[in-house]
């Protein structure tokens, strides 16, 4: 959003470091749902999969 973009899908440095930050997140990270979403978006595909959240260890 910063860098000018309507949202993170359409930016050519997709996914940046930030962003791999978030998805790595142990408590609010997913398994890659958010940055399928991104790159569909970005083709524009409005479809929208659904978050599963981050495994943890021990589950």
């Amino acid at each position: 959003m910063s860098k000018g973009y309507p949202h993170c899908g359409l930016c050519p440095e997709m996914p940046c470091v930030t962003l791999k930050d978030y998805f790595d997140d142990p408590e609010h990270g997913d398994n890659g749902e958010r940055l399928a979403n991104l790159k569909a978006w970005a083709n524009g595909h409005w479809t929208l999969q659904a978050l599963t959240g981050k495994k943890r260890s021990g589950e």
